[in-house]
């Protein structure tokens, strides 16, 4: 009887271990795709919430600072008839808000400047005034679309509003 090479055996091993290594690669060569396809929606998703979030933060801030400027506006000049004070205050404002990220698709703020009348001897004389911007935020980035994709649902719209008070000037 004559045995056989040990080596022999050892490449036979090496041979079917081999073509075993193959197909497994050849069984897995789609799986880095469909991981990318699985989380790139939710990665999107994520970025485009930040961003968004990042732009309504600004125009709110925007806003607060055209409020802001237009109640400045309207208690400043001392003297001067009501509508004349309350038309420096809308413009101020107006100038102040100018660069609201998403004001050309959405529309333009709405403005209000309220008098506050209090003082005891002269009652036609405003005190204080108040000036409130109301804006109806629409989004940017595809944020809806994206997060409908994934099958949930978002209202990305939001109202934005902005008060400041200031005491006239005597």
């Amino acid at each position: 009887m004559s045995r056989k090479n040990p080596g022999s055996r050892l490449a036979g091993v090496l041979r079917c271990w081999r073509r075993l290594r193959f197909v497994r690669e050849r069984a897995e060569r789609g799986q880095g795709l469909v991981e990318f396809a699985l989380a790139v929606p939710v990665l999107l998703v994520v970025v485009c919430g930040i961003l968004e979030f990042g732009f309504i933060f600004t125009d709110q801030i925007m806003l607060n600072n055209a409020a802001r400027d237009g109640a400045r506006a309207g208690a400043i000049p001392a003297g001067i008839a009501w509508t004349a004070r309350s038309s420096q205050a809308t413009s101020a404002a107006t100038t102040s808000s100018s660069g609201l990220i998403s004001c050309p698709s959405s529309g333009s703020p709405s403005y209000t400047v309220t008098p506050t009348y209090g003082n005891p001897n002269n009652s036609a004389v405003a005190t204080q005034v108040t000036v409130a911007i109301t804006y109806k935020y629409t989004p940017i980035t595809p944020l809806g679309s994206l997060v409908a994709a994934i099958g949930g649902s978002v209202n990305a719209s939001v109202t934005l509003s902005s008060s400041a008070q200031k005491m006239v000037e005597p």
